[in-house]
């Protein structure tokens, strides 16, 4: 193996967020490996707008924390999951989502990423299919990023950070037979409680 030619291969980075209007999950992979993660939040007890400031003002300092020397390499795909199939009953939060939405967006434009939007129903089919649950792609993305554990990812924005970089890098692909296997154990644990 050529060491210096493999040294001198510029790594590629992405970021994931999963913007919400109080938690935001985070990732952080460098090229196909999960090498960070984390969950932001920022409570009520403000107006919607002052608690989308401040969640964004949170998350600017926990990508700095989380990119390190990452952030001085160019460039740095960022992948933000869209609302989608939410029923007009939370039709006050779509409004804060929304905002906190734009406001993730703005933050990562500011820091030059390369920008990249996907559904929650599209990257939730992971390998194809339906929709998969939160629990679901959760039980999937512990299987296949070892260093997650869904146990300490309450709301498991974490889950949705780590699985639209997944996604969009492909790391779904050609493993549909893992999928519904994993998907199918969690099931089975799930009816026999």
């Amino acid at each position: 193996m050529d060491l210096s030619r493999e040294s001198s291969r510029p790594e590629k980075f992405s970021v994931g967020i999963d913007p919400g209007s109080q938690h935001v999950g985070l990732s952080l992979f460098e090229d196909e490996s999960l090498v960070n993660f984390r969950r932001v939040s920022s409570y009520a007890g403000k107006n919607s707008a002052q608690r989308v400031v401040a969640l964004s003002k949170k998350v600017d300092i926990a990508l700095t924390d989380m990119l390190g020397y990452a952030a001085q390499v160019a460039p740095i795909d960022c992948y933000i999951e869209l609302p989608g199939m939410q029923t007009k009953g939370r039709a006050g939060g779509l409004i804060t989502l929304g905002m906190g939405v734009g406001a993730m967006t703005l933050l990562a434009s500011n820091r030059g990423f390369n920008l990249h939007f996907s559904t929650v129903s599209e990257w939730s089919r992971l390998a194809g299919g339906v929709c998969r649950s939160k629990e679901d792609r959760a039980v999937v993305l512990e299987n296949f990023f070892p260093t997650y554990r869904s146990s300490d990812d309450n709301g498991l924005d974490i889950s949705d950070a780590i699985g639209i970089v997944a996604w969009n890098l492909g790391l779904f692909k050609d493993r549909k037979k893992e999928i519904e296997r994993l998907i199918g154990k969690r099931s089975k644990r799930a009816a026999g409680r």
